[in-house]
Order: C-alpha cells, then structure tokens, then sequence
C-alpha cells in the first residue's frame, strides 16, 4: 500500500495501516526559503501508529522547489480499529511550525462468503431465507458457506473492503460480509458507508441499510445514524 499526500491536506486523505505491514507515504513540500536549513518533518499524536524516519527522496530544485519525502508507517497491534488521527508536523528552520492531522485507518477484521450468483430478476429479496437465518447464528456452518478472512491486499489504499478482490470479479456475483465492532459504550454512531452496487447492511439483527443502485463508475457515500450495543 502506499499513498502520495501531493493533495491539498484540507481534503484529508484516509491512511489505511496494518501490523503486518509497511504503508508508504509519500509527502511534498514547496521550499520556499532555499537560503535557509531544510524542515523537518515529525509525526505524533498516535501511539499506536509506527513512522519511520523520513528520507529525502527529491531534492528541491526547478521554479516549483518541491521536496519529495517518504516515510513508511505501520500499525502497532494496540491501535484500536476503526478511525484514529495521526499529526504531521513541519518545522522550519526560523521556528514556524505548521501541523497536519491525518486520519489513519485500521480496517476492522472481515469475514467473506464465498461468491453467491445472482439473479439480478429477483433482486435483493431473492436471498431472504439465508438472510433471516444468518441474522440468528452469522457463523453456523449449517448455513453451507465457505468464510475466509479479509487480507490486506483485499483493502484498497482508501480503507474499503474490496469484495471483486476478496470474493469473484465475476460479473452477477453476491456474497456476505462480517465483522464485529467492539463499542466502548453502547450509544448512537455513525455509519459511514460507500459502495458502487447492490448492498444491505444489518447492525446487530436489525436493517439499517438497503440500496438496489448499480453504478460501478462511481461511489456512492451514505451517512446513517446506528446504535451499538456495548
């Protein structure tokens, strides 16, 4: 996984970081002053959050005088799932400093079904008694699916889970999805949800979500409000 930042930071870029690897990051800094030192580049804020030291990649030179640095980041095995930030700080040589939260990303730990055909004539009902019966026991093995545990190469560099990956690229295909959120406190959240195609999505036996759009070209973000339990 890596990530160029030669973004504009207010559009915060989601860092995606797992344990059992390395997340390059690539950062770019116009500098502006040639006749002083070099900034330095630090990170903070997350200790759950590894960063190496950065190394210099591109020097400034040519009329944009934009450095290229890279680091390389992982997640420590305490780095809770879910959403953290992570600053990035840039200090001049005259002391001015500036700071850059980053939001990093821990992916929650998934479970897929092996592929389902569909039948687009049917819809999203046409699975509506394996539906009801996973919603009572998700794992049993009566249930005659095949679970094998998201890798990372299953994760895009944006944090979402990508089922043609991790499930079948073929075309007319469904499967489920599992995971477990662990809830600090059981209360309202926030689900934030993206997807290009058919889906639904149950929090705790309950459907919260359900949406027959198909437009693969596209992302289509949703905000719910959900309560978890504890």
């Amino acid at each position: 996984h890596s990530l160029d930042m030669r973004v504009p930071m207010p559009r915060q870029p989601v860092l995606t970081v797992f344990p059992s690897r390395e997340t390059q990051v690539d950062l770019w800094l116009r500098w502006n002053h040639p006749a002083t030192a070099p900034p330095a580049i630090t990170f903070d804020g997350n200790p759950g959050v590894q960063v190496s030291t950065p190394s210099l990649l591109v020097a400034a030179d040519g009329p944009d005088r934009l450095e290229r640095h890279r680091v390389a980041v992982r997640a420590r095995a305490d780095l809770q799932r879910g959403l953290s930030v992570l600053h990035a700080r840039v200090r001049t040589a005259d002391g001015l400093e500036q700071v850059f939260p980053l939001r990093v990303l821990r992916p929650y730990r998934w479970l897929v079904s092996a592929p389902l055909r569909l039948n687009p004539a049917a819809g999203l009902e046409a699975l509506a008694d394996l539906d009801r019966r996973l919603l009572e026991a998700p794992l049993d093995p009566a249930h005659g699916l095949d679970w094998r545990p998201v890798e990372p190469d299953d994760i895009t560099r944006f944090g979402l889970l990508d089922l043609r990956r991790a499930v079948s690229p073929r075309p007319f295909s469904q499967a489920y999805a599992f995971t477990r959120i662990d809830a600090e406190a059981a209360g309202p959240a926030i689900l934030d949800l993206t997807h290009d195609d058919w889906i639904r999505v149950w929090i705790n036996g309950e459907l919260v979500h359900s949406s027959a759009a198909s437009a693969p070209s596209t992302l289509t973000r949703t905000r719910l409000g959900v309560t978890l339990r504890q």
